[in-house]
């Protein structure tokens, strides 16, 4: 959605900042791709278009052939600078097949919730598409452009690394250890907070050393959780979570007024939750769901 009515911690928090706001419906599709299934025109056959999720081991991006583009792409303006007719169009936009440049760029730096800048070629792929906004020739650039203060705690420029053959990485080593029950940061609750409920979504599993927590204190340390709100209504005994079934949209909502077959002993279990994340997890809300489900 396009509005000013995101939860307050999406701006006041550098990750969540980050990761949740976007200037584009284009570019929040490409970070959220499960949100927008289907978006955009119909899909258009086959395509030469790059792959900014797989990299090799390298980190060296390539074109691909097939209609296995993501959604993201068939939506303006990314058609234009993501799907080709042939691979020598691709390659002319995208430096497919060879090794990046080198540049400054910026990260986020998870202990000081702030960002940093360093020197290399295994930024994220996706950083090409605005480049200007991402790669640098100097630290200087970088730091102007992300308002870092270099007189504080100045990175050194790295030697240049000798060029050798690529061998290749085992895919286990370049991701973070599972996390075994996870708490992550709960985006579907009204003020900031974690949950170790339930299934996180699939993007914060691919970015678990950002978004997965063994244990809650940490999660909430990340976030600065807040406190829950304070009751506004006197308590409702026969009010449960339950999914809005005749809305344009999978949600739960909380209250009295669900359908009567709801409270019947061989639904009820389906469809009457005590916790908004209990109902989510069952019904699919936002359609984020990982077995498949709509």
């Amino acid at each position: 959605e396009y509005d000013a009515d995101y939860p307050e911690n999406y701006h006041a928090n550098l990750v969540l900042r980050k990761d949740m706001l976007f200037g584009t419906e284009g570019e929040c599709c490409h970070a959220w791709p499960e949100a927008c299934a289907n978006a955009g025109p119909p899909r258009q056959g086959p395509k030469w278009w790059p792959d900014l999720e797989h990299a090799d081991p390298r980190n060296v991006l390539e074109c691909h052939f097939d209609d296995a583009y993501p959604d993201f792409m068939l939506m303006e303006p990314n058609m234009a600078t993501h799907l080709f007719e042939s691979k020598e169009d691709c390659c002319d936009v995208w430096p497919c097949e060879s090794d990046l440049v080198e540049y400054w760029y910026p990260y986020i730096d998870e202990v000081a919730n702030a960002f940093a800048c360093t020197f290399g070629s295994d930024y994220k792929l996706y950083y090409l598409e605005h480049a200007d906004d991402h790669l640098f020739p100097d630290q200087a650039a970088c730091a102007e452009k992300y308002g870092i203060d270099l007189n504080s705690d100045p990175e050194p420029v790295p030697e240049p690394a000798a060029k050798s053959a690529a061998i290749p990485v085992p895919e286990s080593a370049a991701k973070p250890a599972p996390v075994a029950k996870p708490c992550y940061p709960d985006f579907l609750a009204s003020y900031s907070t974690c949950t170790c409920e339930g299934t996180p979504p699939p993007i914060m599993s691919r970015n678990a050393g950002s978004y997965l927590f063994e244990t809650m204190e940490a999660c909430c340390e990340n976030l600065k959780c807040e406190d829950p709100p304070a009751a506004t209504t006197t308590p409702c005994p026969s009010c449960f979570w339950f999914p809005d079934v005749w809305g344009p949209e999978n949600k739960c909502i909380y209250g009295d007024d669900y359908d009567k077959f709801m409270a019947k002993p061989s639904f009820s279990e389906n469809f009457l939750f005590e916790t908004e994340r209990s109902c989510c997890d069952k019904h699919c809300c936002g359609g984020n769901c990982d077995d498949g489900r709509p």
